[in-house]
């Protein structure tokens, strides 16, 4: 299920100073200093982004985390999924084929079911249309 920590904030942060200087490759200790995050959290976070496939890595002297496309095409839903696997609202947003286990146990499904699925795919769709880039300017694009 759904659920935003702290450790997504750094995710945020992270990705935010990486997207203010790109192309530049930026070390986990620089992004830790000025941005006063735990190195250890920090370093978990930019593995899991890497491994996802959203930044590249590379070690030595001058090496450091780079985006690996723009600001510009990185959604915030790609980022969620990168640290907060799966992306669904609520246990009764999930669709059955996905995750039988989830069943909504607590409510009869049927009622707030087809609501809560609807809910979701709003603020999915929502998400896909944010990125990297409008959170590194604080503002969200036009038009939502």
């Amino acid at each position: 299920m759904f659920s935003l920590t702290r450790k997504f904030d750094y995710t945020l942060i992270a990705l935010s100073e990486l997207a203010d200087r790109a192309p530049e490759r930026v070390s986990a200790r620089d992004i830790t200093t000025r941005r006063e995050i735990p190195l250890s959290i920090l370093t978990n976070v930019l593995n899991q982004l890497a491994h996802s496939g959203l930044i590249a890595s590379s070690r030595g002297i001058k090496g450091g985390y780079t985006l690996v496309r723009s600001a510009e095409k990185v959604n915030v839903v790609e980022v969620i999924e990168a640290i907060v696997v799966p992306f669904h609202l609520t246990a009764c947003s999930v669709p059955r084929s996905e995750y039988p286990a989830a069943y909504c146990d607590y409510f009869d499904r049927r009622r707030i079911e087809d609501l809560a699925h609807q809910v979701h795919e709003i603020i999915h769709d929502l998400l896909c249309h944010v990125t990297m880039a409008d959170l590194a300017d604080n503002h969200l694009p036009t038009g939502l």
